[in-house]
This record gives C-alpha cells, structure tokens and sequence, in this order.
C-alpha cells in the first residue's frame, strides 16, 4: 500500500483547520507588515501550516491575505456596528492600522464599499445630531464623517510617531490623547448627545 506524500497527508490532516489557521495568522500580521512584506512562507509558518495549504485554499498568497484582512473588517463591524457612539480609540482596533498599509500598498486593491463598511453609516449617525434646518447638512455630514476618518486612520498607523515627534512624554500622554478624542467628539458632534449640565464622559 502506497504511503501519501508530506502534502496530501497535511491537506487531509488540517481539513477544517488550515484555512483558519491561515486567517487568524493573516489577521495577526497585517497590522504590522505590509502585504507586499509578508510571503507565503511566513503566512505558513506563522499559522504552522505547511506551505502547500496557502494555495491550497486560497489559490494564492494575495487572496489568503485578502481573506485575512475580510476577517479583520468583520471583527471590526461586530466590535463598533454602533457608530453613533464609537470613540477614538478605536484607532487601536487591528483593521484601521491593517487598512492603512494595505492602501499604502496597493491603493487599487482597496474595495471601499468593502473596506469602509460603516461610512454611510456614520455619516447618517452625523447628520441625525445636526440641526435639520441649516443648509447642506448632508454635504457637511460628509466632510465631519471623512475628517473623523482621516483622524482615526491617521492616528491608528502614526499616533505613537506623532506623540515623539511632538515631544510628549509617556507620562503625559494620557491627557493629550483625552484631548484628541474631545476633537474627534466635537467633530462628531456628541456634544449634542449630552444635557447642558452633564460633563463629558471619559474615554475607556
């Protein structure tokens, strides 16, 4: 009886489990590395999978790592569907530093119905705090929603380089970024969430 070679027998042995495997070790590298960085190879070896599966499942590095990064979206949607009250520190979540390098990568490569799944939302979350008699709100709800993005995706990739370049100490940081995320809130409007008398509530 003819013994199966080293793939076929890792392919039969991981049925179920390499595919994931290989997600969850997208999702583990690509906040911090560039597509363009990480190989095939080290998509394996951080799974501990053999080589062979990457196309095996996915036909291609390319594609396993865009399952990857799919991944990290769909955490990202589950951990904040509820925009209207997402704060700045989201910039910590694993997808917008993730996002950030891939379309720094390969900007053509980012789908932004896919990608920005919350945009539309976030705008409308806008606009319902706007007084609905002013004029363009929803031309205004647009550009606070696009600052408030450009904020969080800047923040998320550049945050700590900006906090050195700037000189603030580690010990000072905390204050600093509580006053970012007050910005980000006045932008988002959520002031207007609040009673005249309640003080703002602080960041996790």
């Amino acid at each position: 009886m003819g013994v199966p070679n080293d793939e076929s027998t890792v392919v039969k042995q991981r049925a179920g489990t390499g595919r994931e495997a290989l997600i969850e070790a997208a999702k583990r590298l690509l906040p911090d590395r560039a597509p363009g960085t990480i190989a095939g190879r080290d998509l394996a070896a951080e799974a501990d999978v053999n080589y062979g599966l990457v196309h095996h499942y996915f036909g291609s590095k390319d594609a396993a790592l865009r399952a990857g990064l799919a991944a990290l979206r769909d955490d990202f949607v589950t951990s904040h569907g509820d925009v209207a009250s997402m704060p700045l520190v989201t910039t910590s979540h694993p997808f917008f530093r993730a996002l950030v390098r891939w379309h720094l990568h390969d900007s053509d490569a980012v789908d932004a119905d896919d990608e920005f799944p919350l945009a539309a939302v976030l705008v409308d979350a806008v606009e319902s705090r706007m007084d609905p008699s002013s004029d363009d709100t929803r031309a205004e709800a647009q550009a606070r929603a696009i600052a408030m993005t450009s904020l969080q995706l800047c923040f998320a990739v550049f945050g700590p380089v900006l906090l050195e370049a700037t000189g603030v100490p580690r010990h000072e940081r905390e204050p600093v970024e509580a006053a970012l995320a007050s910005l980000y809130d006045a932008i988002a409007l959520k002031d207007h969430d609040r009673s005249p008398d309640r003080p703002p509530a602080r960041q996790p």
